[in-house]
């Protein structure tokens, strides 16, 4: 049914678009030109060594770099198959129009100290302001530990520095001490620093996240991070509690809690316009293969989400300009024709599936009752569910396989899906651990399970179309069929129906809270929420990646 429907339609565009004349569109062959890159003076290194790499792996596609100098950027911007490797201040000359900006790596420094410090438990708790800082790093002669932490301790406090001047406009901007003569030991790189710093108890410093990442994966326990006291209230607000790894830090500086003065964000920049194929490649491998480039050069990568996030954002390219309109004076006597057929075809075609729709599928899932209005009180919720922290539902068929899905409060606060991440048959899966990914056009949601067990089956109809998710979620929408391991003992952890309408209330006041802390900082409006205080339908439609990460790590937390 489905390949006639596609038969039929391509027949009826064929015949509308087909112009009288045979001629094919004139295309203005623009010659294959060279790819031409030129970067910010800093990142002359890292770019070399990417356009090598690339080089190797696409013998086809040539890259030229250039050397930077004083050439007009915007002006060469404005030619298509120029790009360029940019860092923050390089933008503000930019303008705008005809350009495009995707992120392609960070530059992130991270003060450090010795984990021996003997006030350890007292700076993690309070962390340092960077008003704290500008005590060793600024003010003459010595400073001790009691100086900066308020306390009565003379131990001195060492405070190390790389000579880099790129490294001191990240520092002064950090201290708001914009002149001045910079105080500390100097050394010539950052993994002097945390040499020094990994061996001076009362010692910290400056080194980049991508530095400090090496250092731990090679050498755990060196040295570990300073929490920012951002606000200067002498704690470690919940908001700022992201500085217990690496990992952690790395999603802090994504989703804008880290802060702004202490990293860059490293810019690809190209013309809207891209010229052609090869550029479209250059730019996807430079956010996923190239990325390793990045790290070899004391830079940090871009996290898996955000890749996919800044995939999906890259333009396809132009790939040809019709410089005839084509001529229709063809009879539109058959395009009607066809176009009835269509009609008649689609409405026997959705007939069928409503009645389809009352047969049992045996054994993925039986017919039942979607929720609708996102509301406080869920309304008829289905019986026979099991509901999970992770916005999940389980349901037992008549062969003793579990079905699950998301429930209808999730798929309203992430709005429209639009691509389903699978894992396939066979697979095992424990609760607690990811089972799925809702996306949205790149944006993406790592979901857990709430049963243990074998995956026998998932729902094929989602492949082509992921929106049943949001029109269907306890029916049409179901997910996965899973044998379960445990399963007399996991039904103990979820709620049954009558229960999962009582937490459920909990969750919106939980979400209310959250959207007015976590989401924010987000926020292009000063308020998210309806008059009322009633949350938006597809909430986290109107945010990029970094607010899903933060609903992420924020908002689906299962404990």
């Amino acid at each position: 049914m489905k390949n006639l429907i596609v038969v039929i339609c391509a027949m009826a565009m064929a015949a509308f678009n087909a112009p009288s004349n045979a001629r094919s569109p004139v295309v203005d062959q623009d010659q294959q030109q060279k790819i031409q890159l030129i970067c910010n003076q800093d990142l002359q290194d890292l770019a070399n060594e990417c356009v090598n790499a690339f080089s190797e792996e696409h013998p086809d596609i040539s890259v030229d770099l250039l050397q930077p100098g004083d050439q007009d950027m915007n002006k060469y911007l404005k030619i298509p198959g120029n790009l360029a490797i940019l860092k923050k201040e390089d933008l503000d000359h930019l303008s705008s129009r005809d350009l495009r900006v995707s992120v392609v790596g960070r530059e992130v420094f991270v003060p450090v100290m010795n984990p021996d410090n003997p006030f350890l438990d007292e700076i993690l708790k309070k962390g340092i302001s960077p008003g704290e800082f500008t005590l060793p790093f600024i003010a003459e002669g010595s400073i001790a530990w009691g100086d900066v932490l308020g306390n009565n301790s003379g131990a001195g406090l060492n405070a190390y520095r790389i000579t880099d001047p790129s490294f001191d406009l990240y520092l002064r901007e950090f201290l708001n001490e914009p002149s001045g003569q910079l105080n500390g030991i100097v050394m010539d790189n950052c993994d002097a620093v945390m040499h020094a710093v990994s061996t001076d108890r009362y010692g910290i410093g400056f080194c980049t996240l991508a530095q400090l990442q090496n250092m731990q994966s090679e050498h755990t326990g060196l040295v570990t991070a300073i929490p920012v006291d951002m606000n200067d209230n002498n704690q470690v607000d919940h908001f700022e509690q992201f500085y217990g790894s690496v990992e952690e830090l790395s999603r802090g500086v994504w989703i804008g809690k880290y802060p702004a003065s202490l990293y860059s964000r490293i810019y690809g920049v190209y013309n809207q316009r891209l010229l052609a194929d090869e550029e479209l490649v250059f730019l996807s491998w430079l956010v996923t293969d190239g990325q390793q480039y990045f790290d070899n050069n004391g830079y940090s990568s871009l996290l898996e989400n955000e890749r996919s996030a800044v995939l999906a954002g890259l333009s396809a390219p132009v790939g040809e300009v019709v410089t005839k309109a084509p001529n229709y004076s063809r009879s539109s006597g058959v395009l009607v024709i066809l176009l009835l057929a269509v009609g008649i075809v689609l409405i026997s075609y959705l007939v069928i599936r409503l009645f389809s729709r009352k047969r049992d599928r045996s054994g993925e899932g039986i017919i039942r009752i979607s929720s609708g209005a996102f509301r406080d009180d869920p309304g008829s919720v289905p019986g026979g569910y099991f509901f999970d922290r992770s916005h999940t539902w389980a349901y037992m068929e008549r062969n003793g396989n579990i079905s699950i899905g998301v429930d209808d409060f999730l798929q309203h606060v992430t709005g429209s899906v639009t691509r389903i991440r699978l894992k396939e048959p066979g697979e095992k899966v424990k609760r607690g651990e990811k089972v799925f990914s809702l996306i949205q056009n790149g944006k993406t949601l790592d979901i857990k399970s709430p049963v243990s067990g074998v995956i026998r089956t998932y729902n094929r109809e989602l492949e082509e179309n992921p929106g049943l998710i949001n029109s269907s979620p306890y029916d049409r929408g179901w997910i996965y069929l899973i044998e379960p391991d445990n399963w007399k003992l996991e039904m103990e952890l979820v709620f049954m129906s009558e229960n999962y309408a009582d937490w459920i209330k909990k969750e919106f006041e939980r979400l209310r809270d959250f959207v007015m802390t976590g989401l924010k900082p987000f926020a292009r409006k000063e308020v998210v929420l309806q008059d009322g205080g009633e949350v938006n339908k597809g909430l986290l439609e109107q945010f990029g990646p970094e607010a899903w990460e933060e609903f992420q790590t924020g908002f689906l937390k299962n404990k």
